[in-house]
């Protein structure tokens, strides 16, 4: 589980980010814990989509590989940060 502090960081999960969200939402996290999917993190055609851990559980990531997934609350963050190449 991820404190409101803590921050969970799994690199190419684009395809186990369903097993990942369920397995921590059975384990107590809450459905409503910020997850930031970042695809290309370092390059000019970087995208960042951010879901709740429990849209996560249901759709899985929402971009191609290689994507990097952040789970917790640090991950809402990206929503106000401007990306800056």
């Amino acid at each position: 589980m991820v404190g409101d502090d803590q921050t969970i960081v799994a690199l190419e999960a684009s395809s186990t980010s369903v097993a990942i969200a369920i397995h921590l939402l059975k384990h107590g996290q809450k459905a409503q814990t910020p997850v930031a999917f970042v695809q290309h993190g370092d390059r000019a055609d970087e995208r960042i989509e951010v879901v709740s851990l429990g849209d996560a559980a249901l759709s899985g990531c929402p971009l191609t590989a290689p994507t990097t997934m952040i789970i917790g609350e640090v991950a809402g963050m990206a929503r106000m940060a401007p990306v800056v190449h």
